[in-house]
């Protein structure tokens, strides 16, 4: 069962409480866009941890909804040749 979340919301700490069971509560950060970006570290009652990343929450305030997406990433390459005399 996890005991404990913590993370960031677009940068900024946020606390996060239990509400029941696996259900949890925290106050998000106002953001203009509606969008942003969620990192969260939990830990079960055995003191394992699990991180997250890099998920977008995104707010529509017209219709009330809420959707969590993983955000997708990608590491670039540049490959240089250089000569050496």
């Amino acid at each position: 069962m996890v005991v404990k979340v913590s993370g960031k919301i677009d940068g900024k700490e946020v606390i996060f409480e239990r509400a029941e069971g696996d259900r949890w509560n925290v106050t998000v950060p106002y953001d203009l866009d509606g969008m942003y970006v969620v990192e969260l570290t939990a830990e079960n009652d055995a003191g394992n941890i699990a991180y997250c990343t890099k998920m977008l929450l995104i707010v529509d305030p017209a219709t009330l909804c809420v959707r969590l997406v993983p955000l997708d990433y990608m590491v670039g390459w540049k490959l240089f040749r250089k000569t050496i005399k």
